[in-house]
């Protein structure tokens, strides 16, 4: 899995980190030696490369997440990740796999 996005032009690179997934990177060749420490979510296994959050869940977005929840609760305002954004990502989504599938470019 890749948390980044890299855009290269003419005449400008991009490069988004879209999880600050390097701010600790750790390799352990038998990962028997990290059988009692967490690491990441979704890992099977804990060898070789690791790329760990320091505070996984600021940098998830899950203490972000929970606040706009609450606030919406609280003063009954409209979250800011709602069923339109929702949408709009698995449209996105669903092209790119169509796109890669047919080798074509797909409109939304």
């Amino acid at each position: 899995m890749r948390n980044s996005l890299q855009v290269f032009t003419n005449d400008s690179v991009h490069l988004c980190q879209i999880s600050q997934s390097d701010g600790l990177r750790l390799y352990h060749g038998d990962a028997s030696s990290l059988d009692d420490v967490y690491v990441t979510e979704k890992i099977d296994n804990k060898g070789g490369w690791q790329y760990v959050l320091l505070d996984e869940l600021l940098a998830r977005g899950y203490i972000g997440e929970m606040q706009d929840f609450i606030d919406c609760v609280v003063h009954g305002g409209t979250p800011q990740a709602d069923f339109e954004l929702a949408y709009t990502s698995m449209q996105a989504i669903y092209a790119a796999y169509e796109s890669a599938a047919t080798d074509r470019r797909v409109r939304i």
